[in-house]
């Protein structure tokens, strides 16, 4: 489960600054790239691997063809006047999007030192004082790098810098151990409460992430339990019930709920994978209210795009 590469280098595919929705204050957010789950949801699918991966835009492509020229792997074919990669020949060696004018092709995803990325996200600690932010890692799944992330928080933590987590909860407990040891919060993912069902949408069963969500708050932890909303998955009122009696039963106060939206429906065309929730709508104010109200019957406090 943990990246190969190292614990002084990890697969990142973006660091985006100035968020505030993934802990308090203004923060950073790192994403790191590689994920143990299979959300058939997910938003950012690029991140399900841990290697670097060419993503392609067709509707910014122009089809010049200059990319085609310029594989020397020759995985990208003109079939039919369509542009396809062949993702077994490719290796995201990158030449493709430097020939392409428009930028239909990019790599994401990128190994970076833990140095580097210290350097690029404390230089901004004036920021995270004045707002009361910090950093968070996410992903992908941060525990993927374990060892990587747990290095990288205590440096933080050195510095006063307040630390998150986003965590979808399936990793071995002794690696969780050395990550939250150096982490202020941790926002954990409850996808849903019936092991079948969560398995059939996400590709495992919920034992070992309600074990793990158990294990980090008698750890002391503070722990933010967030529920992405999902349509036809997780949104009727047993679902949602069933999640709030977890929190309640972990005696978790409060729950963020993560409506679904399309953001990443062209990202599972750019990569050719097959998107399940391809042409489904996105959750809208109404049905995020409701399941709200659920939740405020049954004691918790709701926030709701987990702001």
């Amino acid at each position: 489960m943990v990246f190969n590469g190292g614990g002084n280098l990890a697969v990142i595919t973006e660091i985006q600054k100035f968020s505030v929705h993934d802990g308090p204050g203004i923060r950073t957010l790192v994403f790191f790239k590689g994920c143990p789950l299979r959300c058939k949801w997910c938003q950012n699918p690029e991140t399900y691997s841990i290697y670097p991966e060419c993503i392609y835009s067709t509707d910014k492509c122009i089809g010049c063809a200059a990319c085609l020229s310029a594989c020397r792997k020759t995985a990208i074919s003109d079939i039919e006047g369509i542009l396809t990669t062949d993702r077994e020949k490719c290796d995201a060696c990158g030449d493709c999007t430097l020939a392409c004018p428009t930028k239909a092709r990019q790599i994401v995803g990128e190994a970076i030192t833990i140095d580097e990325v210290f350097n690029r996200i404390s230089r901004d600690k004036v920021f995270y004082d004045n707002s009361g932010g910090g950093v968070t890692l996410s992903g992908g799944e941060v525990m993927v790098y374990a060892g990587f992330a747990a290095e990288l928080l205590s440096r933080l933590k050195a510095m006063r810098i307040n630390t998150a987590i986003e965590t979808c909860g399936y990793a071995d407990w002794e690696d969780y151990k050395a990550v939250i040891e150096h982490t202020d919060h941790v926002l954990f993912d409850i996808k849903h409460a019936d092991p079948r069902r969560h398995k059939e949408y996400t590709g495992v069963d919920n034992k070992m992430i309600l074990d793990n969500l158990r294990k980090i708050i008698e750890y002391g932890s503070r722990v933010i339990p967030r529920y992405p909303l999902v349509p036809g998955v997780n949104d009727d009122e047993q679902s949602i019930r069933d999640v709030c009696r977890i929190c309640l039963d972990n005696k978790l106060e409060m729950l963020h709920i993560l409506p679904f939206h399309q953001a990443g429906e062209t990202k599972w065309e750019g990569l050719d994978r097959e998107y399940y929730f391809i042409g489904t709508e996105g959750m809208g104010v109404e049905a995020a209210n409701r399941a709200g109200d659920i939740c405020k019957s049954m004691g918790l406090r709701v926030s709701i795009g987990g702001s």
